[in-house]
């Protein structure tokens, strides 16, 4: 007797959405003849349009989980340095802007609530309206620019929103840790590889970087300035050594040994000191906590001051000393402008002069200091911290960092506890750790996937048991 068929569920979704490619690119292929048949040189807004319907066809064929690991992936290659390629503007934005777009409709689209949720999961989402905000009330942007604003707001300021809703509350909640973890380490080990490139012979993905013409050249690789690029690898250093020292998954080590043996001279070459300290000082936490990897710290830290001690007669008579380790010009006008933004920010404690005012502020508030200070001026913010607080007042500040201390606190909980996800919880933080300590000697606002790296890792550990959420995916 032949048995009853069996429906595992309905295929027509996915057929729907074959068709709906192959209609589209069907479509656009036709179009696309025709204005090459005419002599056309430019997308017409029909053709734009075909283009664009086939696009968010084909990303939301894909399903999420890869999506977003193969947008991960990618992000640090096509984020803010390919803006500046003829070839990589239109691959950034069909290959980063665009599924971030779709990663956040995925997330409203399967949203599910959470047992555990709270006031804290708000947070982000109430940051990013209080930035529209602050731009539709101080500032004529939305009027004068509509879109390039509206990019600028989703890309840089949204984008760690979007990520962190999309891993705990949207499909992301199902990623393995591992898989994610993965995903880091292979971008981390591209940038420290990119950037020893672009050390030894000056060569960069993107084009030329004006950083190549420094004294002395500085490494970006494809993530537009040295501290932005220190900040990634140092979160990758610090991920690599908390799967090796807070017994990660075997599967992991080889890989995250390549991202520490290249990862290292990479982050050396940026020049840069903050994320250089930043990673040292978070590293020898990561390890020196590890019981596994005490001795191992130790020694290591001991090896380095003798090596230090060794080579400081020619190390302190070298050009690369005077002017990136004993240069103290620009230090002083940091403190000088940090102390201008104290002030602009006592002016307007509460909601701030206003988004993109931190020139203003300075200028209105500095103008009543003595001529040396005055010099500091010309100086950018390089505490991205300060800047929130000078153009966003305590509220925006607050609402900036409080998931930032609750999860964190959570995940520091989580830690003291033998479990076996232990290492990520530790890749967590360590990676917060160096990112807002990165962050308080520069200003990474605008620097895209590297300003949403805090909030997705949060998420991660949100979502987790070191969170206070659920346990870690496998």
């Amino acid at each position: 007797m032949r048995a009853p068929a069996v429906h595992a569920g309905p295929v027509w979704g996915p057929r729907l959405q074959t068709a709906s490619v192959l209609a589209a690119a069907a479509l656009l292929a036709v179009v696309a003849g025709m204005e090459v048949a005419e002599g056309g040189d430019r997308l017409t807004p029909p053709l734009l349009g075909l283009v664009a319907l086939a696009g968010a066809a084909l990303l939301f064929s894909i399903p999420p989980d890869k999506l977003f690991l193969g947008w991960l992936l990618l992000a640090p290659l096509l984020q803010n340095s390919a803006d500046e390629s003829a070839i990589g503007r239109p691959l950034s934005f069909a290959l980063y802007a665009a599924p971030a777009v779709v990663l956040a409709v995925l997330t409203l689209a399967n949203w599910r609530r959470r047992s555990d949720g709270g006031l804290v999961d708000l947070f982000p989402a109430a940051y990013v309206v209080y930035v529209f905000l602050s731009i539709a009330i101080t500032t004529t942007l939305l009027q004068d620019e509509l879109f390039g604003t509206g990019k600028v707001l989703f890309m840089t300021t949204a984008l760690g929103a979007v990520v962190y809703y999309f891993l705990v509350f949207g499909p992301g909640r199902s990623i393995a840790a591992e898989r994610i973890a993965r995903v880091l380490l292979l971008g981390a080990l591209g940038q420290a590889i990119l950037a020893l490139v672009e050390w030894g012979s000056g060569w960069n993905l993107w084009g030329t970087s004006p950083w190549q013409y420094s004294d002395p050249p500085r490494a970006v690789a494809t993530l537009v300035s040295p501290p932005a690029l220190g900040v990634f690898l140092g979160c990758g250093i610090v991920l690599a050594l908390a799967v090796i020292a807070w017994a990660g998954p075997v599967e992991l080590r080889r890989l995250s040994w390549l991202v520490v043996v290249l990862g290292l001279p990479a982050l050396l070459v940026t020049y840069t000191r903050a994320p250089i300290v930043a990673t040292a000082v978070v590293a020898l936490g990561v390890l020196l906590l590890a019981r596994s990897a005490r001795l191992v710290a130790l020694g290591a830290v001991a090896v380095m001051a003798l090596a230090l001690v060794a080579v400081w007669p020619q190390l302190s008579a070298s050009k690369l000393y005077e002017t990136r380790i004993a240069e103290s010009t620009n230090i002083a006008g940091r403190a000088d402008i940090q102390d201008i933004s104290l002030k602009a920010a006592k002016a307007k404690p509460l909601t701030g002069w206003g988004y993109g005012s931190f020139d203003t502020a300075k200028v209105a508030e500095g103008a009543s200091v003595d001529l040396r200070v005055q010099a500091a001026l010309a100086t950018s913010s390089h505490n991205g911290f300060l800047t929130v607080l000078v153009e966003l007042g305590g509220i925006g500040l607050a609402l900036l960092l409080v998931p930032w201390v609750v999860i964190v606190v959570r995940g520091i909980g989580a830690i003291r506890r033998p479990t076996p996800e232990r290492w990520f919880a530790v890749a967590c933080v360590a990676a917060v750790a160096v990112f807002a300590l990165t962050a308080s000697a520069n200003d990474l606002r605008f620097f895209s996937i590297v300003y949403a790296l805090p909030l997705l890792f949060l998420g991660l550990l949100r979502r987790s048991g070191s969170g206070g959420g659920e346990p870690f995916t496998s």
